[in-house]
């Protein structure tokens, strides 16, 4: 028996995680989720196509992640002081997004072996920059830290490492290079003494390398709270620092146009919504676009994903929001961790990249992407990591040979956020059903009119 199936607007009021499944013998089943084709943005339809592990059964709670400018490598700091962790991951960002290059087989290194090799511990954040061929970190705890040699020909483990501080003892833990890579900026976590007074300022060093220092060039205060995180980006021809309330009551975002020997801060949003004032990321994608893209994650999970104008000052639409429960799915399904630190997406707006702890000590690197063809070889549940809606198509091209019981082709199965369903083959009158368990919402092809 052979046939085409295909269905259209599936709807879920509340959305949950999309699999597979057939329990029949020699079938093969293919799912095609609509308007995903290779140039998709990674939020139209969005599933995990890879999962990376960076921490194995050591103590880590990892915090942001950073990228270089050119999407060469991603940069991941695990927030550990045991000396049993490597602390610091430089990950090929090519072989991550490639999906014929398996999990196991992603280029990365790890080139502080333990935290005491690093010159200092617990770092939460970094940048990255490939022009200079170094990765920095930052850490809250600390004014310590090192910089790290990122030439992919010598990555050994505990190579290229050199001290670095602060002159002034001041703690920053939120890092990007400007553009040129001739400035890091950063936020202010704390000074000397661990006063954190001022948590709303943008700083900007400089390096002595006779003193082997960070020197503080410039301080802009802000109108924000607190800043967690920073990310520069280069939009219409300015410099832009953005960052959003990280202890505030609304979701503020804003820019800081450092291009100028005065900078001025612009408000992208005073609230983004349905987002709370405890942000942690802001992103971009697509700067050269006539609309960039932002991102805005929130230390509950929730994700906005806005539509700026040309000059990447102000919200044009808001396309996509992704509530806590959603998230959670995009993050392998994970409930070991309630904060939501990190967040990274490539320049093109292909590829996304999130990492949740499933526990104190065991972490995943989840590669999110459109699925544009998911494939299972009928005898396994691939859990796709989409969330159906109203909006979705399903289309499944499919033979069977043999049923046992159930062949059960597509579903969702409710965890956290939504109601089970299914649409399988097989009863006493051979139909195909939607529904679960022995109730179903309608027959919707009967087998002996195919």
């Amino acid at each position: 028996m052979k046939s085409r199936f295909a269905s259209t607007a599936i709807h879920s009021g509340s959305r949950a995680r999309g699999w597979i499944d057939a329990a029949c013998r020699s079938a093969a089943i293919a799912l095609a989720l609509a308007s995903a084709t290779a140039s998709a943005a990674w939020y139209d339809n969005p599933s995990i196509v890879k999962k990376v592990p960076v921490a194995q059964n050591v103590p880590t709670h990892p915090h942001f992640i950073n990228k270089s400018a050119d999407d060469s490598l991603l940069l991941v700091n695990l927030n550990s002081s045991d000396d049993n962790a490597a602390p610091v991951l430089l990950i090929d960002m090519a072989s991550l997004a490639d999906r014929s290059v398996a999990a196991d087989e992603v280029a990365m290194s790890r080139p502080v072996s333990k935290p005491s090799e690093g010159f200092g511990s617990g770092w939460k954040g970094g940048a990255i920059s490939a022009k200079l061929g170094l990765a920095l970190m930052g850490g809250g705890y600390s004014s310590e830290t090192c910089a790290i040699a990122t030439d992919g020909e010598t990555w050994t483990k505990g190579s290229g490492l050199k001290p670095l501080s602060t002159s002034n003892g001041w703690r920053i833990d939120g890092l990007d290079f400007s553009a040129d890579s001739q400035y890091l900026y950063s936020n202010f976590y704390a000074d000397s003494t661990g006063g954190d007074t001022g948590q709303g300022k943008l700083l900007r060093w400089t390096y002595n390398a006779s003193t082997g220092k960070l020197v503080l060039d410039r301080e802009f205060a802000t109108s924000l709270t607190r800043i967690r995180n920073i990310s520069v980006h280069t939009v219409n021809g300015r410099e832009l620092v953005y960052c959003g309330e990280g202890g505030g009551a609304a979701a503020k975002v804003v820019a800081i146009d450092v291009s100028g020997d005065t900078w001025i801060e612009h408000v992208v949003s005073s609230g983004i919504e349905g987002l709370t004032g405890n942000i942690t990321n802001v992103k971009l994608s697509n700067e050269d676009d006539a609309n960039p893209v932002m991102y805005v994650l929130g230390k509950d999970g929730k994700l906005a994903v806005c539509k700026l104008a040309a000059d990447g000052l102000s919200v044009a639409e808001t396309p996509r929001t992704f509530t806590s429960a959603e998230m959670l799915a995009l993050a392998g399904g994970l409930s070991g961790e309630d904060e939501f630190v990190n967040f990274e997406v490539a320049k093109d707006g292909k590829t996304a990249f999130l990492i949740k702890r499933i526990d104190t000590k065991n972490a995943n690197l989840c590669v999110l992407a459109t699925s544009a063809y998911i494939e299972s070889d009928g005898t396994q549940a691939i859990n796709t990591g989409y969330c159906i809606n109203e909006k979705t198509k399903i289309e499944i091209d499919f033979e069977i040979t043999e049923v046992v019981s159930q062949a059960r082709l597509f579903g969702q199965d409710g965890s956290g956020c939504g109601n089970t369903a299914v649409l399988y083959f097989g009863d006493t009158a051979n139909n195909f059903k939607f529904g679960y368990g022995n109730t179903f919402n309608g027959v919707f092809l009967a087998a002996n009119n195919l």
